[in-house]
């Protein structure tokens, strides 16, 4: 984290078989106002990417859940700063 700001967001968003969500995942400025946008976006994907595995077998979205969230921390954290 840089000083002076209130954000961070870790990469990945994975370890193992934990996978991080919402404020543990990424910690965005409250002026954008996507905290919570950020987090029930980060369970949705992670609901697909469970139900995707439990239906077909594949862990294919599992293992792309962190590029996924990031993509979207990043596009939030720039949001906020712009």
């Amino acid at each position: 984290m840089l000083p002076g700001r209130r954000s961070y967001v870790p990469e990945p968003m994975r370890h193992g078989r934990l996978f991080l969500a919402g404020d543990a995942a990424h910690i965005v400025p409250p002026t954008g106002a996507k905290g919570l946008n950020l987090a029930v976006g980060d369970v949705v994907t992670f609901a697909r990417a469970l139900a995707h595995r439990t239906e077909t077998g594949s862990d294919e979205l599992l293992d792309a859940y962190s590029a996924t969230c990031l993509r979207r921390a990043w596009q939030a954290e720039r949001f906020s700063y712009d």
